[in-house]
């Protein structure tokens, strides 16, 4: 049986420095551009770029990392509360951290359009880390945005060498950091597959942003709302490769732990799980995971806490998402940024019947209130969550009322003193 891996608080804060490139997307990048923009390819880029094709599979050829570096791929729909709220639009890569740099190739034929290098700073004010954003159009609407903690190659540092660098600072949202320099470059840069564009530190790995930027959006949400300029563009790439790298790639989708994270979790009632090394797959379609998972007239999907101000960079911490694992879908969960409690994330078997631990997709506006908690067939999954229970009711498609109580689930929970969510 897939399990998510525990995520405990002193883990959850290495696993911010390995993702603090969302969040670097977000707050960054988009200070040299048009807040819900995206990554905008200069109009001359623009008309160079070909049409893309009806069918995208073959439009990327090369791996982005040698074969067998990757040892596993964390599917799209990640959470990890706060910054991390709503399911995440990117994958991460996992391998050893063995100090090895290693190369990252453009993946097809394209043109890099825009150039982001980052500085990150320690509360001691000196350089904690160096990287950069790479984004690769392929076609027209359809770019890799590619997050790197490492260094650029020549490809790219001959182009920007001799550009005036456009700078900002933001405040940093992650433990033991006092800020980010952002320095951005608007390039026109082609590359073949193969090509190398970017030398990774040897300690952590790419994450990637595939947007597809021609298809149609749905039109029961509101775009409008989500502080991202990528989240409704997203989408996998490995899709877009041919038929025998396309099969590899899924075949490394799932929680990979690493030697160095292997240990013993105690989770539930006293219970105790061994977490070993190595690939946990994930063996439900769509193995790539999912982004948008809002069901209208349910309670599943995204939800934004009453007062939430839509244009602030802090807007998320009144994010609420209720949703599925990105790692095994038989299990669900409730991510809270903050509003109803402190930043958590409980996980829970799902179950399709009562208004104990059910489905949020089979929650609807019933007049019902429905409870959450962690059990002991939570499994390992159960981790970043400190007791409680969940209790919640939808009052109709667009408001939801929810709130944190004491004790586990008997099925005659009441709210008191609830917090309101719409969308």
């Amino acid at each position: 049986m897939n399990k998510q891996i525990p995520i405990s608080k002193s883990r959850a804060s290495k696993i911010n420095v390995l993702i603090f490139f969302f969040i670097l997307l977000v707050a960054g990048v988009v200070i040299f551009l048009p807040k819900k923009s995206g990554v905008i390819t200069d109009l001359k880029t623009t008309l160079s770029l070909p049409t893309c094709p009806a069918n995208l599979q073959g439009l990327v050829t090369y791996p982005i990392m040698d074969k067998g570096v990757i040892r596993g791929l964390i599917p799209l729909g990640n959470s990890n509360p706060p910054g991390h709220t709503f399911p995440v639009d990117h994958i991460y890569f996992h391998g050893e951290p063995d100090g090895v740099e290693r190369n990252v190739y453009a993946a097809g034929d394209g043109v890099i359009s825009n150039v982001t290098m980052i500085k990150t700073y320690g509360l001691d004010g000196k350089l904690k880390s160096m990287g950069l954003t790479l984004t690769i159009d392929y076609c027209k609407g359809i770019q890799l945005v590619n997050a790197i903690e490492g260094e650029p190659s020549a490809i790219i540092t001959n182009v920007i060498g001799s550009q005036q660098e456009s700078c900002k600072r933001v405040a940093a949202k992650h433990e033991g950091e006092s800020g980010i320099d952002f320095c951005g470059y608007s390039v026109s840069i082609p590359v073949k597959a193969a090509d190398i564009v970017a030398i990774t530190d040897g300690k952590t790995f790419p994450e990637i942003w595939a947007l597809d930027k021609n298809k149609p959006l749905s039109k029961d949400v509101d775009w409008e709302r989500y502080n991202s300029p990528y989240y409704q563009y997203a989408f996998c790439f490995f899709d877009m490769y041919p038929q025998d790298l396309k099969d590899y790639y899924y075949s490394l989708f799932g929680n990979y732990v690493d030697t160095t994270q292997a240990f013993l979790k105690d989770i539930g009632n006293g219970k105790k799980i061994e977490v070993k090394s190595g690939l946990i797959p994930r063996t439900i379609p769509p193995l790539c995971g999912n982004v948008m998972q809002n069901v209208v007239g349910t309670a599943k999907g995204d939800w934004f806490g009453e007062g939430r101000d839509d244009d602030s960079e802090t807007s998320y911490e009144k994010d609420l998402a209720l949703i599925e694992d990105n790692q095994d879908p038989t299990y669900q969960r409730v991510v809270i940024a903050g509003y109803v409690s402190e930043p958590s994330l409980l996980n829970f078997r799902v179950v399709h019947s009562g208004t104990i631990n059910r489905d949020f997709a089979e929650v609807t506006a019933d007049g019902k209130t429905y409870c959450y908690y962690l059990t002991n067939d939570t499994g390992n999954a159960g981790g970043w969550w400190n007791g409680g229970k969940i209790v919640l009711r939808l009052v109709d498609a667009h408001n939801l009322l929810i709130e944190k109580q004491e004790g586990s689930c008997t099925g005659q929970e009441q709210l008191r003193s609830p917090k309101k969510y719409d969308r």
